[in-house]
Parts: C-alpha cells; structure tokens; sequence
C-alpha cells in the first residue's frame, strides 16, 4: 500500500543519510560483519548502496543464504558456507548459534531504525546484562590466560577447529552441565521472530 511505500522511501533516506554523515563515500571500500547470516542483509545493503565495495564477513553462512540474490564473491566467512543446522553435525556453531548470538548482542536492544540519523533501537525489558556481563569478563579472561599460557606456541593460523570444539564443549552434558540461573541469563530479543530463552536449546 502508499503507507508501506511511503515509510520505506523516508527508511531508505534515513540510511543515506547517516551513511552520508559518518563519512562514507562513494567507491569507499566498506566491510560489514554479521554474526550468522541468510544473507538477507546483504542483499538489502546491495540494493541500498551499489555504488559503494561492500565486503561482508560471517562468522557462517546458512544454507539459506544461497537462495538470496547477492554477490556470492563478496562473502566471507569464518566457520564455514552455507550451512545446514540440520545437517552440519560437525560444527557446533551452527547448531547453537542462538546462544553465542544471546552473548553477542549489545545492551542498547535491537537495532530498529535510523531517526535523524539516531539510531533507535527496540527496548529488551528483562533481560539480564549485568549477568551477560560477566559471561564477557569471563571470555576475556579465558582469552587473556589462553594467550599468558601458551604464547610461545599459538601460530599465526588458529586452528577453527579446536576453537569449535571448545565451544562445543558447553552443550556436552557429559563433561559439563550448565546451572539452570546461568542458562536464564542467554535470552533473544527479535521484532522478526519470536522471544527466545536459550536454555531451551541446552
């Protein structure tokens, strides 16, 4: 309908706008990092700014992704392409992804929209960022002692695998179980899908 139309194009302004405003030029060589992707905003971005060198960088891609009409040489990805959470039984990133996604997101709330070039975001009551801080300190100290411990013998090339492992480990009750209050504090908040407490997912 002429709302939907309407509001679109004043959408589509915003984001020239604060595109324009941060300094990003046309020809510019521009990287966008997405955690895990179908590539929906890919294919958006491209339509929105072709005139500019997007590079987009996943941390996966789901299988979904080849579906989309985007530019496949501009994908980068971390852990793997296009991949099944049905069928990828070797990587654990895809099968829980819910949950690095419920640590990953930020305190601010979901991203929403562009208002004057203020980004507005989506309030997330309840949920629980002093405990997801913490999960972050802790990730940093593991990092930090990972690094004081075995400085001298960590390469150039991290190997993705142990690192999948490792964060496999979590979901492994056979050598870990997670209390119950530490479950409740991994929780998603998305206007494009349902609210989503991740313990489910344990």
């Amino acid at each position: 309908s002429k709302v939907i139309l309407d509001n679109s194009e004043k959408e589509r302004l915003e984001y020239l706008k604060y595109i324009d405003e941060v300094g990003i030029n046309n020809n510019d060589k521009v990287a966008i990092i997405n955690f895990v992707s179908n590539g929906v905003t890919q294919h958006f971005f491209e339509k929105l700014i072709p005139q500019i060198d997007l590079n987009f960088f996943y941390f996966l891609t789901k299988i979904e992704m080849k579906n989309m009409d985007i530019n496949f040489k501009k994908v980068n990805s971390l852990y793997g392409k296009f991949l099944s959470s049905y069928t990828a039984q070797k990587n654990s990133l895809i099968k829980h992804f819910l949950t690095a996604e419920a640590v990953f997101s930020a305190p601010d709330g979901q991203f929403i929209r562009f208002n004057n070039s203020i980004p507005f975001f989506r309030n997330q009551e309840g949920r629980n960022f002093e405990n997801m801080s913490k999960c972050h300190d802790g990730i940093e100290d593991f990092f930090l002692d990972t690094m004081s411990i075995l400085q001298n013998e960590l390469s150039e090339e991290l190997n993705y695998e142990l690192i999948d492992n490792i964060f496999g480990s979590m979901f492994n009750k056979e050598i870990l179980n997670i209390d119950d209050e530490i479950k409740k504090s991994f929780s998603i908040e998305d206007d494009y899908a349902p609210n989503k407490i991740v313990e489910s997912f344990w």
